[in-house]
């Protein structure tokens, strides 16, 4: 019997997919809970402040460039990467 090669767990895909969507629930949770329209660094500061594993820089720049746009892509909120604002959210508050 032969074994494959660097066969990739089946559990790494699924716990970086589940780490993305905690951040990007977090990041809506506190859309949901500000006024709009609410600039990228407002955000940005404002989602660090509840997670330990991120400063508010470095979650801009990822927030711009991944998390905003997925998340405008699936209909969730509406985000302007011009003018760095989100400016409308979908998802009812819980």
């Amino acid at each position: 019997m032969k074994m494959e090669e660097n066969p990739e767990p089946a559990h790494l895909g699924s716990n970086r997919e589940l780490r993305l969507g905690r951040r990007r629930e977090l990041v809506l949770t506190t859309v949901e809970n500000r006024e709009l329209p609410l600039s990228l660094t407002e955000l940005a500061e404002a989602v660090a402040d509840q997670s330990a594993d991120s400063d508010a820089d470095t979650l801009r720049v990822r927030l711009h460039h991944v998390h905003l746009p997925v998340l405008e892509e699936r209909g969730a909120l509406e985000y302007d990467p011009s003018r760095n604002v989100v400016s409308d959210c979908y998802v009812s508050p819980r």
